[in-house]
């Protein structure tokens, strides 16, 4: 009888065990969301009353409460141009065996949204500088890296991420990004080879009569000091280029058999 009661009372602290590591858990998860951000098309009206009238807020909410994220800026008119500069922050060493290199850098487009001009009544600087939380509330150019193997977003201690609005609708937005990128290596003369690698940077959604890519004028590509233990890096040889790719058959309905796209 003493045996049968030890194990009922054994059974019943496991279970009371737990019962409190579970609730741990889930106390837990419950920290750890953050709380979700709306946009002021999405707020209600009584909301969006209690901010104070000519703040800096208010301003905001006033340019996107009606502001729809879903349509390009110059919907069914001209294209929108967007002007990419990168800044290579630092440069991993090149792969032989996967061909490859990676990269960390700060990837900087600007464009114009006519939606987003500030009021005559804002009497501020020429530009606001805006929180990240705010950048899923705009549209923005869906550039991706054609030969691109692998990437992340920095997001430590907050995401990476610097968003200005300008008093005409320019909108800058520059994040941090860490790419892999593939390079065909022709290993012929190696050890003293030369490899030229490419980055290649392309709308994956719109075509060049909504959508066009222009490199900054200037000086488009810059360099930190950069040192690799097995290449020189000759920052004097880098090349810019601007083309349009045709890919076959992907939209068949709704445009000719050849969907083009801009490539950088």
């Amino acid at each position: 009888m003493k045996f049968s009661l030890a194990i009922l009372v054994v059974a019943f602290f496991s279970l009371y065990v737990e019962e409190v590591c579970s609730k741990e858990k889930s106390s837990k998860k419950g920290k750890g969301k953050k709380k979700q951000y709306l946009c002021p098309s999405q707020q209600s009206a009584e909301d969006l009353a209690r901010v104070p009238a000519n703040s800096t807020s208010n301003i905001l909410n006033r340019l996107l409460v009606s502001y729809d994220p879903r349509i390009r800026p110059n919907f069914k008119g001209i294209p929108v141009d967007v002007a990419v500069n990168i800044f290579i922050n630092s440069f991993g060493s090149i792969q032989e065996t996967t061909m490859d290199y990676r990269v960390n850098i700060f990837l900087r487009q600007k464009w114009n949204d006519p939606r987003l001009k500030l009021p005559t009544d804002w009497k501020g600087s020429e530009s606001l500088t805006v929180d990240p939380t705010m950048f899923k509330c705009l549209w923005k150019p869906d550039l991706f890296f054609a030969n691109e193997k692998n990437a992340n977003f920095h997001d430590v201690t907050q995401e990476n991420i610097l968003l200005f609005i300008f008093r005409d609708g320019d909108v800058l937005v520059s994040m941090r990004l860490s790419v892999t990128l593939s390079c065909p290596l022709d290993l012929t003369l190696f050890p003293m080879d030369t490899q030229r690698c490419k980055m290649q940077l392309e709308s994956f959604g719109y075509t060049t009569d909504d959508l066009r890519f222009i490199w900054q004028s200037g000086d488009p590509v810059q360099l930190e000091k950069i040192a690799l233990p097995q290449f020189d890096i000759k920052k004097e040889d880098i090349e810019y280029g601007n083309c349009t790719k045709y890919y076959k058959g992907t939209v068949p309905y709704l445009l000719p058999p050849l969907f083009k796209r801009q490539e950088l």
